[in-house]
């Protein structure tokens, strides 16, 4: 699995469209849970409680997906939360919501014309918002005597997007805390384990 994946670090919105007479005015905000999305969709629904309809997608993971969902918020089956979600999926985003607010212009847009617009109001906000490379780290706890602090702060530094917290001095060593990538969590483990000669406790 990649050590990273691609995000947004900030919420954005609104972007306006317009589609024959209808104004589609689209958000997106990162997330990583579905209580996050609901009270984000929850949010729009009280500022724009007014509007037609409130569709929203969500992608949640860390690289793969784990968690998924689409509302079409009485659009017709597929036409609105579905191409939010393909969206979200074919720019490889996870931990990201994007819903979009309706107003209906009186001209019924037929669900591929409704598909359209979704996915286009979808395209207008996920293009003005950055996306933002996440790291994933596993926390390996470290216990070592203390000769061998320094041998744990010198292999911790070889992997690149490593890092380690301050010393907890104990009476028998110290104890750190070592963020890892996750590809590198084995070979960190067998690298420290061998220079020190076994010495280390790793959890």
């Amino acid at each position: 699995m990649e050590d990273s994946f691609l995000t947004i670090a900030t919420a954005t919105g609104p972007y306006e469209i317009k589609e024959k007479g209808s104004r589609f005015l689209s958000f997106v905000t990162p997330a990583v849970s579905e209580g996050e999305v609901l009270s984000f969709v929850s949010a729009l629904r009280k500022r724009y409680h007014d509007a037609t309809h409130v569709c929203w997608a969500y992608r949640l993971g860390d690289g793969e997906e784990r968690a998924s969902r689409y509302s079409d918020d009485g659009e017709p089956s597929g036409s609105a939360g579905l191409p939010l979600y393909q969206e979200l999926a074919r720019r490889g985003l996870f931990n990201v919501a994007c819903a979009v607010v309706r107003y209906f212009g009186g001209v019924k847009l037929g669900t591929g014309g409704l598909c359209r617009a979704y996915g286009g109001a979808a395209r207008a906000a996920l293009e003005e918002t950055p996306p933002h490379t996440e790291t994933v780290t596993v926390t390996v706890t470290v216990a070592a005597p203390f000769d061998l602090l320094g041998t744990v702060l010198h292999v911790v530094k070889r992997y690149p997007g490593a890092s380690v917290s301050a010393p907890a001095y104990r009476e028998e060593g110290v104890v750190v805390e070592a963020r890892i990538p996750r590809s590198k969590v084995a070979p960190f483990k067998d690298e420290l384990t061998e220079r020190s000669g076994g010495r280390v406790l790793l959890t």
